[in-house]
Order: structure tokens, then sequence, then C-alpha cells
């Protein structure tokens, strides 16, 4: 299946595949040994067989482990609420929101830059220079309305509040996405990860010029490995070879397809906060 390029004329239709097609998992089948179950939309990736493809190569040497890479989050969901056997990789804001009904458990952190947390960033058009500006205005975000909302009501002031409630959002699939129609003018600005927005002046430097930050939050948990808190789940193992392959020569250049330079074991403070 080919992707559908976002550019000015092609998004109204809303990114061809995401509307009309639900994307199903890249290797669907479940497996008998534990498998890595992973969705983020902070991690930009654009060829998901090769992904698992790497992984599944890497896995292989530790045991029969397969990567199951999930291009949209409802199916992902459903796995992992009702066929999941091993651990999932997710966001740890989708963590928050699936905790309870999943019954996950949290067990490692990614890490960036000797830095388990990142924060999320604004970006406007650079005509729009304060939140204010934004009144009655579209913002894009690929956390889904709910969470984006959650996060822009702790950016703002308690005297803005209110202009909140004006604003529209656009859900996409990924960060990048949500940065890139900033600069066709189909949004006033996008809710991303600061890591998103550097990747996006990598990828796209003219356009990503033409942002302005203009909020930013508090630090957040970078993604998570976590798993059901059922018995049978044996993944003792697998969070070894996890939590091991940034020590790897041919582990780290995986990691870093997802962009991280490792996992590490949760603080007690940040367990309580994820829990809470």
């Amino acid at each position: 299946m080919q992707s559908c390029p976002i550019t000015r004329k092609t998004y109204g239709r809303v990114a061809c595949n995401v509307v009309f097609l639900s994307f199903i998992a890249i290797g669907y089948a479940s497996a008998q040994s534990p498998s890595i179950y992973f969705y983020s939309i902070e991690s930009n990736v654009n060829n998901y067989s090769l992904l698992k493809i790497e992984f599944d190569t890497y896995l292989s040497k530790f045991g029969s482990y397969k990567f199951l890479p999930f291009k949209d989050n409802v199916t992902f969901e459903k796995f992992i609420n009702s066929d999941m056997h091993g651990v999932c990789l997710l966001s740890s804001w989708h963590f928050q929101q699936l905790r309870a009904e999943a019954l996950i458990e949290p067990f490692l952190v990614g890490r960036r830059n000797q830095a388990n947390t990142q924060r999320y960033v604004l970006s406007a058009s650079n005509g729009i220079r304060n939140i204010q500006k934004l009144r009655g205005e579209r913002i894009s975000s690929a956390g889904g309305e709910s969470y984006t909302r959650s996060i822009l009501s702790k950016m703002v002031a308690k005297e803005d509040a209110a202009l909140l409630d004006t604003i529209d959002i656009l859900v996409v699939p990924k960060d990048i996405d949500a940065l890139m129609i900033v600069g066709f003018g189909i949004v006033k600005a996008a809710l991303t990860t600061e890591n998103s927005v550097a990747k996006f002046g990598e990828i796209n430097p003219r356009q990503h010029k033409l942002l302005r930050a203009i909020a930013t939050s508090e630090k957040v948990l970078l993604p998570l490995i976590a798993a059901p808190v059922t018995k049978g789940n044996d993944i003792s193992h697998l969070l070894t070879v996890v939590d091991d392959m940034e020590n790897q020569a041919e582990g780290l250049p995986r990691l870093r397809m997802l962009g991280l330079d490792g996992f590490e074991k949760l603080s007690a403070g940040q367990l309580k906060s994820l829990l809470r």
C-alpha cells in the first residue's frame, strides 16, 4: 500500500488511508512467545515493514520473539485489550489513557540524550505571536482531542483558559503531519513534542523556519514499556533483552529507529505519577 503524501491539495482527503481504511498491524497474527506491540505518534516512523524486519532480526538472537508495529491506534488498542502476550511500547500519555481499561503497568521508560522526559511545544505560524491570537482558530495534534485539550489547559495562563473552548482541534496521524500542515495554512498551530519539532527541522528546514514556539509544557515522560498485569504473561527475559539493547552493537541502531537511545527503570516518583 502506498502512503498518501500530505500536500495542500491532498490533505482535504485527510489522509486518504486514515479516513477510508483502518490500517492493520504489520505482522497481525499473535505469537506464542512474548512479542513487543508498538504504537506511538511521536516516533515518526515511515517504513513499518523495515522496522519490523530490523527488530525481528535482532530479537531472534534471544528467543522466538516478534516485533509487532501498528499504524493505527484502534487496532493497537484492540490487541492490548484482548490478545496481548508480551509487552507494549507506547507514549506515556497513551499509557495513562489506557491503563485502567487495558490493565497494564509500566516497567521501563525510554531515554534520549541522557533524559527520560520531554516537553510539548505549541508551534504557530509566524504571524501568531501569542496564544491569544489563536482564539477561534484551528490547531493540529496527533494526540487526540481530549488529550490535546488537557495538555493545552496546563500550558496557558488562567486568564487564557476560556479561549481554549474556541479552538478547533484537527487530529492527524503523526506529529510531523501536524507540523507540516501549519505551513500549508490548514491550521494556525500544532501541538507536538519538542523532539518532533527538531526532527521537522531536519526534514523540512524551510517550513521549520516559519514556525514560532508560543507555549511549552512541563516535562512528561518519554515512551514506556508496559505489560498486562495478568498471570501467565512471562516477560522477564524479554524485558532484560529490551533493557540491554543500548549495550549491544546491533541493538542501539534499532533503538534509534524509534528515536531513543535506551531504556531505564522508572523512579518511585515517576511510577506514582503514572499510576495516580
